[in-house]
């Protein structure tokens, strides 16, 4: 082998491949061990105080002195299976599975069904009343 070409693919392939092994892995096997539990829409009774509709929905997207807007999603439970599956194929293709199993992951986040919540609360900020 000529003893440019070594030097070159030294300088060149080792910073790729410290890159994909190194920076790339991890995002799909995270996202799809991670995973995002479904709304708790049982907090969504008449009367029941803010903060606990709050710890049940998470974080508004709006919020006013009487009325909180909510985003709410079926979830994409957690898989373990996934992300075992991600984690072979990224150690397979030396972090070039994350290419595609990124994106793929990211899709199933964009096929997820949601709609939102007007949350009206009394003068108590009690839950009075969900449209």
């Amino acid at each position: 082998m000529d003893p440019m070409m070594f030097y070159i693919s030294r300088v060149v392939l080792l910073p790729f491949l410290f890159m994909c092994l190194v920076v790339l892995p991890g995002c799909a096997i995270v996202k799809a061990a991670k995973g995002k539990k479904d709304a708790n829409l049982s907090v969504l009774k008449e009367g029941t105080p803010r903060a606990i509709v709050v710890a049940g929905l998470g974080a508004p997207l709006y919020s006013d002195k009487s009325t909180d807007i909510y985003e709410a999603c079926k979830g994409d439970e957690s898989s373990l299976g996934r992300a075992i599956g991600h984690g072979v194929l990224d150690l397979l293709t030396f972090g070039l599975w994350e290419v595609i199993g990124t994106p793929i992951e990211m899709a199933s986040d964009a096929d997820k069904e949601c709609f939102r919540l007007h949350v009206i609360y009394d003068e108590n900020n009690n839950l009075k009343e969900v449209k």
